[in-house]
């Protein structure tokens, strides 16, 4: 039968061993809390890393969609510019062969006139 020192003794490295292992086991719960609260950090910022390029995705889509715009509506601008323009230029030809049309009946019926008045 063992003695009350080896009891005592055997009790205390039981102790020790007990405290040991309670001690072992709340490190590795601290180091499983550490380790999801890391990854919980790392899946926030991946979050927010995705929301903010698809933020800066939209945004260069809305500057595309609008620099398209401006540069559609200069192009329109453009041609109803020439278009006008060209219908100006025709109006004027028209008017420039109406005068000289006019002035040429106009000759023509002074010089009918003058041959007649003789």
């Amino acid at each position: 039968m063992p003695s009350a020192n080896q009891l005592s003794r055997n009790d205390c490295v039981a102790a020790m061993q007990a405290q040991l292992e309670a001690e072992e086991h709340e490190y590795e719960e601290r180091q499983q809390r550490h380790r999801q609260e890391m990854e919980a950090m790392i899946w926030e910022e991946t979050e927010q890393l995705a929301w903010e390029e698809a933020e800066r995705k939209a945004a260069e889509e809305k500057q595309k969609a609008l620099e398209e715009a401006a540069r559609r509506e200069v192009e329109e601008e453009a041609r109803r510019r020439k278009e006008r323009e060209e219908r100006e230029e025709l109006a004027q030809r028209k008017a420039g062969k109406h005068k000289e049309a006019s002035g040429e009946s106009g000759r023509k019926g002074k010089e009918q006139q003058g041959a007649s008045g003789e």
